[in-house]
């Protein structure tokens, strides 16, 4: 079975792992002075109106308190390699898609199901990113 797991708004994502602020609003974006736009918004953020596309410093002003971090594309290329190293250690056959997704096929000898709850389990525990699957 083919199982296609993905780190929703990967940037930010990111971000709130190694800030350790999961639950707060957070945005990755680049100067508001230089007309940046939100590369990534948490959902925490998004659900206060902040979206991906829209100019840092609109959402700035919709929501002043915001977290922002700039873009770091070395610590996003890292953590999307720690993603994969981790799925490989349980997987002989995965195909990155992106930095933030990657299909990978079930070993025959496991219940896909429970065997995708268990690296979406070790995802969160591991590395600290919360994953979709399906």
């Amino acid at each position: 079975m083919i199982v296609f797991i993905q780190v929703p708004s990967f940037y930010a994502a990111v971000e709130q792992a190694e800030l350790r602020c999961a639950g707060e609003p957070l945005i990755v974006g680049g100067d508001p002075r230089k007309g940046a736009t939100v590369l990534s918004a948490s959902s925490e953020a998004r659900g206060l109106g902040v979206c991906e596309g829209m100019s840092v410093e609109d959402a700035l002003r919709i929501r002043p308190g915001i977290r922002r971090r700039p873009t770091r594309m070395r610590v996003y290329r890292e953590a999307a390699a720690a993603l994969r190293a981790l799925l490989r250690e349980r997987v002989d056959r995965l195909e990155p898609v992106g930095l933030d997704g990657v299909y990978l096929e079930c070993p025959a000898s496991v219940d896909p199901l429970g065997f995708t709850a268990d690296l979406c389990f070790r995802i969160k525990a591991e590395l600290g990113l919360d994953v979709v699957a399906g």
